[in-house]
């Protein structure tokens, strides 16, 4: 009896075998992408055991591909078309069909394997698409989901990777991620006052410039000075 063969004559082990050397050579190329764009993450990684190593290369090359749009030199209508793309090709990979990504097998590999709710990625897409279409905020709740989107979804990404040792530990762990997520959002963005000004963007909420004088225009904005000592006051006003 001939052996059961798929529509383009291959053997079903054939077929497995060419699933397995693609998820390896995608964790290959998230491995050396980490390694490459963020040496930080990349050593601490190390310490882990290689399935949670692999994954948060996955994770971080995934979310690496978002910021390096987002921060490109392409007009924003063309980013905002690159970025949808992705978030269409995250869709198409999350039912197994990855196209030519050398990224998101090792994503879907990740993310059945750590059970990461696939929310959190289309979540960072539309954080990264929120910097290509909003310019500054006028209230703390507008400000906080942006965090969440860029930030928080990290740490909940991370903390499904890690697991958890109490399963009654679960939402308390998952919230803490949230907020340290949106703590170090908001770091950055005191962090970056000046550069970001520059950019044209204003993180700092509009309810605080009559505080801090910032002179804004259709085309640029600059902040003139700071006074650090109350900016965190008025972030949350």
């Amino acid at each position: 009896m001939a052996a059961f063969r798929g529509k383009t004559g291959e053997k079903p082990g054939a077929r497995i075998d060419a699933v397995a050397d693609r998820l390896k050579l995608s964790n290959h190329y998230c491995r050396r992408l980490t390694r490459a764009r963020a040496r930080n993450f990349y050593y601490g990684f190390l310490l882990l055991p290689k399935p949670r190593r692999e994954a948060f290369c996955a994770v971080y090359a995934f979310m690496r591909y978002c910021d390096d749009v987002a921060d490109g030199s392409h007009a924003p209508p063309v980013k905002a078309a690159l970025l949808r793309e992705w978030k269409e090709a995250l869709s198409r990979a999350l039912q197994g069909d990855y196209g030519e990504s050398l990224i998101l097998p090792a994503l879907h590999a990740a993310a059945r394997r750590y059970a990461i709710p696939s929310e959190y990625f289309y979540e960072l897409i539309a954080g990264v698409e929120m910097d290509l279409a909003i310019r500054s905020y006028r209230t703390f709740a507008d400000l906080h989901q942006y965090c969440y989107r860029v930030a928080s979804v990290v740490g909940l990404c991370s903390v499904h990777i890690l697991g958890f040792q109490v399963p009654a530990a679960k939402l308390a762990a998952l919230q803490l991620a949230e907020d340290c997520g949106v703590a170090f959002q908001l770091t950055n963005i005191l962090r970056d006052l000046r550069e970001d000004a520059q950019a044209g963007r204003i993180y700092l909420l509009m309810t605080s410039a009559p505080v801090f004088p910032i002179r804004s225009s259709s085309s640029s904005c600059a902040l003139k000075s700071s006074a650090p000592e109350s900016i965190t006051t008025v972030l949350t006003a």
